[in-house]
């Protein structure tokens, strides 16, 4: 996991916050880099995600939103 602290002048981001990488977030939910890298661009469900210059993160209350409504659905849907 990454730490990123708000910037000081505007206060954006408040207290640290750990962001998490493809590889954290694989391992999370169990899958492998490329169906997370498959879930960025192209295939539902998309996964809520952040660009820093070139890398992707994550943050882990995004995450855990995600997964949430992914569970919602499903019982919705009648597959849980």
């Amino acid at each position: 996991m990454t730490r990123v602290t708000g910037c000081g002048r505007c206060g954006h981001l408040g207290a640290a916050m750990e962001l998490m990488t493809i590889k954290d977030v694989a391992k999370k939910l169990g899958v492998s880099e490329n169906w997370v890298y498959s879930h960025l661009r192209d295939r539902n469900p998309l996964l809520p995600h952040v660009r820093l210059g070139g890398h992707i993160r994550f943050r882990e209350q995004d995450i855990e939103v995600w997964i949430e409504e992914q569970v919602r659905n499903a019982v919705r849907m009648g597959a849980a």
